[in-house]
């Protein structure tokens, strides 16, 4: 897989990748990509995606100043793979991309919030990869095509 950063020319591919139910979330979806990339160029977020035969198939938000509840290093946010080529490692790959950005730009920590209920395969992925459970108590991280996000907190010591 070739990883890449996210261009303006990749949000219509993107909002496809995910390919959320309603209009009003397809056009949400599109405009939080537009929105993406402005965080990339105030420096504020670094959007990554993963290419097969020129195909998007996965991407990745890292956040670099974190979420409010797990502020002062970079954040994963809304890691992607398509459903046809989950189990193959590309989640891994996007992972240890944005944890090598993170140690190049100086920190030493990084996390991430999954929902340990709908996502337990992402969560056991993370647990293997090296991630661990904080003590914050689960919350909404949003709602995505009408259903609440409930997530937890995740962080990794990067050495």
């Amino acid at each position: 897989m070739k990883i890449r950063l996210a261009t303006s020319m990749d949000i219509p591919e993107l909002t496809e990748l995910k390919k959320p139910q309603k209009e009003e979330y397809r056009k949400k979806f599109y405009e939080n990509q537009i929105n993406r990339l402005k965080e990339m160029e105030n420096d504020e977020s670094i959007y990554l995606v993963g290419e097969m035969n020129n195909k998007i198939i996965a991407h990745l938000l890292l956040k670099l100043k974190g979420i409010p509840s797990e502020s002062g290093y970079p954040n994963i946010n809304d890691l992607y793979v398509a459903e046809q080529e989950r189990n193959k490692g590309y989640g891994s790959e996007l992972i240890s991309k944005a944890e090598e950005i993170a140690r190049e730009k100086g920190y030493t920590k990084i996390s991430l919030a999954v929902n340990p209920t709908l996502n337990p395969k992402a969560m056991a992925l993370y647990e293997h990869v090296g991630y661990v459970k904080t003590s914050t108590k689960p919350y909404v991280d949003g709602i995505y095509d009408g259903v609440e996000d409930w997530c937890i907190d995740m962080v990794k010591k990067l050495s």
